[in-house]
């Protein structure tokens, strides 16, 4: 069984949405019950790779060739006609599973291609239209906050985080031993940082994050190796970071997130579309927000040779920018 951490970084707002609101809000973020941390839910996150994978090209090309033959070798004008344009480069693993259940469904020996995508299947789960998707190879838990912007009186923005969030990374699945004295803050108006962050950031002895102040105590360099060290972040985070008492931390997340406001325009009349009832709004995580989710596979090899962590790992060696969340085709929700 391999495991390991995935590390997300929000490029653009990005809004994984809860569906629905019960504050001036309309369209708020998923948000922890217990903390109102927002996070982003498993099944997202999941959906949101596997879509963004399935987008990509197969990567066998003769077979793609083959099963293009075949298809205009057929009777079946309307698939024909469907991929009479359709080039093994521009076959995405999504299309080619589409193409081989329709020819399936009209009675075609078709398991030699199943082996464009069924690496994929393996990993995420075989999908059918008829019977959904099965159980796959990967597991993917909820993405939890790890760093959180927020807007500084000096030195343009910080990085918070809070000994909830560290005590996480401390649980035994995940032990990336963070040291004790970052996990103890019982002063609300006390932060902790590296001497050099403090400086860069302080004003009159005190720092400004929002709308509230501190003192900062701070920290010896090797108290934050992990960041480089076990998650392979870079080290400009340190200079950043700042570690807050939990209830801050609460305060920021919540009220300190990004709202977009957004409306529909009627194509005939050129003013808002009534229908929806005018503008809206939509929470989102602000740019530079990390997060993190813990994977594990079963063990079990996939196409023989890794097993699915390392597998997907290797998806994302060299393109690791995927979209998130909603409202794409406006420039939100990028992550890498």
């Amino acid at each position: 069984m391999a495991k390991g951490l995935l590390i997300i970084k929000t490029l653009t707002p990005t809004h994984p949405g809860a569906g629905t609101s019960l504050g001036a809000i309309d369209l708020m973020l998923q948000r922890e019950v217990t903390t109102d941390f927002p996070f982003i839910q498993a099944s997202t996150l999941k959906g949101s790779i596997r879509a963004h994978l399935e987008r990509q090209p197969v990567n066998d090309k003769d077979l793609a060739q083959r099963l293009l033959d075949l298809i205009k070798s057929s009777e079946d004008n309307d698939l024909k006609e469907e991929v009479k344009n359709l080039t093994p480069d521009k076959m995405t693993v999504f299309k080619a599973r589409a193409l081989v259940q329709k020819m399936e469904k009209s009675g075609k020996e078709v398991k030699e291609f199943k082996q464009l995508y069924q690496d994929l299947d393996k990993v995420f789960g075989s999908y059918d239209p008829d019977r959904g998707v099965k159980k796959g190879a990967l597991v993917i838990s909820d993405a939890s906050l790890l760093f959180y912007p927020v807007r500084s009186l000096k030195g343009l923005y910080a990085l918070v985080t809070c000994p909830e969030i560290l005590r996480r990374l401390n649980m035994p699945h995940i032990n990336l031993g963070i040291p004790d004295n970052l996990l103890d803050i019982r002063e609300k108006d006390i932060v902790k940082a590296l001497s050099s962050t403090k400086s860069s950031y302080e004003i009159n002895e005190r720092i400004y994050f929002e709308d509230l102040n501190f003192l900062v105590e701070t920290l010896n360099d090797n108290d934050l190796n992990w960041i480089k060290e076990k998650l392979g972040l870079d080290e400009g985070i340190k200079a950043r970071l700042f570690i807050v008492h939990d209830d801050i931390f609460r305060y920021f997340v919540k009220f300190a997130t990004q709202v977009i406001s957004r409306n529909k325009i009627d194509y005939n009349t050129g003013t808002v579309d009534k229908k929806i009832g005018g503008i809206w709004t939509e929470e989102h995580l602000p740019p530079e927000t990390y997060l993190f989710s813990y994977l594990e596979d079963d063990g079990k090899l996939v196409n023989g040779s890794k097993p699915a962590f390392d597998w997907i790992k290797s998806k994302f060696s060299s393109s690791n920018v995927i979209h998130l969340g909603r409202s794409e085709t406006v420039g939100k929700g990028f992550v890498e």
